[in-house]
C-alpha cells in the first residue's frame, strides 16, 4: 500500500511540482494515517493543535461519506470531494485500494485538480479492475 501511495505522490510531484503541498492516507478516524509526501513549508504553517483539528475534520468527512452515499444512492459511491480556499485546494478520495481516505493538499491553482483526479481515478480504476479479475476466477 505505501508503495502505491508513494508512487502517487511521486507522479503528482512530477506533474504539478511545487503546487503539491502534501499527500496523506489512512484511517483518520483512528488517527492511523501516513504522510506519503509533505512540503516542509506547508507543515511549518500549522501548529500541532491545528494539525489535530485538521485530522479531526478529515475524520468527520470520512464518516460523512457513508451519509452522502446513502442520500445519493442512485448515483453511486462518493469517490472525491474538493475544497477550494483562497490559497489552497484540498482533495479527499475514497475507494483507492483499501485506504479509508486519501487527502491531498494543493496550492490555489485550480488547473491542478483535474490532474489529481486523473491520478486518483487511475488508482481506483486499477483497484476495481483487479477486483473484477478476482471475481472472474
Amino acid at each position: 500500500m505505501s508503495e502505491m501511495m508513494t508512487q502517487l505522490a511521486d507522479a503528482l510531484r512530477a506533474e504539478i511540482g511545487d503546487s503539491l503541498r502534501g499527500v496523506f492516507y489512512g484511517d483518520f478516524k483512528t488517527r492511523e494515517y501516513t504522510i506519503a509526501y509533505a512540503h516542509e513549508e506547508t507543515l511549518d504553517q500549522y501548529t500541532a493543535e491545528q494539525t489535530e483539528q485538521i485530522v479531526d475534520d478529515i475524520a468527520l468527512e470520512q464518516v460523512g461519506r457513508a451519509r452522502q452515499e446513502a442520500l445519493f444512492e442512485p448515483i453511486g459511491s462518493l469517490r472525491f470531494t474538493v475544497r477550494y480556499f483562497d490559497d489552497g485546494i484540498n482533495v479527499m478520495a475514497w475507494g483507492v485500494e483499501d485506504v479509508p481516505t486519501v487527502y491531498i493538499g494543493l496550492d490555489g491553482d485550480a488547473k491542478n485538480v483535474p490532474i489529481v483526479l486523473e491520478q486518483l481515478r487511475a488508482l481506483a480504476g486499477a483497484d476495481r479492475t483487479s477486483e473484477e479479475s478476482e471475481d472472474d476466477r
